[in-house]
């Protein structure tokens, strides 16, 4: 049932045609602001800005690289900023006008074996990793079962992990190399990732001429340093994402998300009363707390026809700043326990 059809069968039971017309409408709108203001990773949301659009370019120079820049790199950005919607800008474009090819591929968990996630990005594409038998078992290695006969437990399995992982890249790799140009693994909080992975990686990832690519993002913390300071061999670029936006780009942010979503004019013009300018001090310019803002905005100061007066905003000030202080960590790193 579409969300027209939902409000006009609750809007029934209410009066006349006038009046399920103004539930359906008003049902509309109130789904349009959710949509506008909604933590989505959508590419079609993306709203460009200046230090979006130098990221992607960065990241297109290095993608471009093959053969001659590192194999893997790493958006490095403070939280709430917009890392997780970088990467899917990138995987849609490098997919777009590819016939169904995929060369690009987001994973939103990075804590993953390399048996786990070579299965999972086989998955993924429709296939079954070649070590892998039919019903999706691993196949035992040959030479670590006879090891084990003559030795412990604990060094048939150590050898069978290193075993597995081997494999596992091994798989990968001819994965990627059945593409024509390079295949790029694009990791969400790549800071999971874990021990015996980041080994994997570098004792059996090419660290230039590799088609099987990675892109990591990463928040900028110790467990960034630790993690990085791990693939040193690789030397990956680092593409910064920490500038704010403008008290101009948030407004710009604004008008572009509202008309993504399909909100009305008398809304949008709201903005053009100051509003923008509030919502940008309260959120500090941090996508992530900008969309609380405004969702709360919205719905505390209404949605009248008209164009609404500074009364509105004065309603919606004390919800937005109970909210700022309560959520005014969303922006800033995580700080980390852990030693490096």
């Amino acid at each position: 049932m579409t969300t027209n059809e939902s409000a006009g069968s609750l809007a029934r039971d209410f009066g006349g045609q006038g009046a399920r017309d103004s539930i359906v409408s008003h049902t509309v709108d109130r789904l349009a602001r959710r949509e506008a203001f909604s933590e989505t990773s959508d590419p079609a949301a993306y709203v460009p800005r200046a230090e979006t659009e130098k990221v992607l370019e960065s990241i297109r120079l290095w993608a471009e690289s093959y053969g001659r820049g590192s194999t893997i790199a790493a958006i490095v950005g403070t939280p709430g900023l917009g890392k997780t919607l970088m990467l899917r800008v990138v995987e849609s474009r490098m997919n777009e006008a590819r016939d169904g090819d995929a060369r690009a591929i987001y994973l939103p968990y990075a804590g993953l074996s390399p048996t786990d996630l070579s299965i999972w990005v086989h998955g993924l594409l429709g296939r079954v990793p070649p070590h892998r038998s039919p019903d999706g078992s691993p196949s035992p290695p040959v030479d670590v079962v006879a090891a084990g006969e003559g030795g412990t437990a604990g060094a048939s399995e150590k050898l069978s992990g290193v075993e597995d992982a081997r494999k596992a890249m091994s798989d990968l790799a001819a994965l990627a190399n059945s593409f024509r140009e390079p295949f790029f693994l694009l990791f969400d909080d790549a800071d999971s990732l874990p021990a015996e992975t980041r080994r994997a990686l570098v004792d059996h990832l090419p660290t230039s001429e590799s088609r099987l690519r990675i892109l990591m993002a990463l928040n900028p913390d110790s467990k960034a340093t630790r993690l990085l300071s791990s693939l040193q061999a690789f030397a990956p670029p680092e593409v910064s994402l920490r500038t704010r936006m403008s008290a101009e780009e948030t407004e710009h942010y604004l008008r572009r998300r509202m008309e993504w979503a399909g909100l009305p004019a008398a809304d949008i013009l709201r903005l053009g009363d100051g509003l923008a300018h509030r919502l940008h001090s309260f959120s500090g310019g941090v996508p992530r707390a900008l969309h609380a803002e405004a969702s709360a905005a919205f719905e505390e100061g209404g949605t009248s026809a008209g164009r609404p007066d500074k009364s509105d905003h004065n309603r919606a000030r004390p919800a937005l700043s109970a909210k700022s202080q309560r959520e005014d960590w969303i922006g800033r790193p995580i700080e980390d326990d852990f030693e490096i």
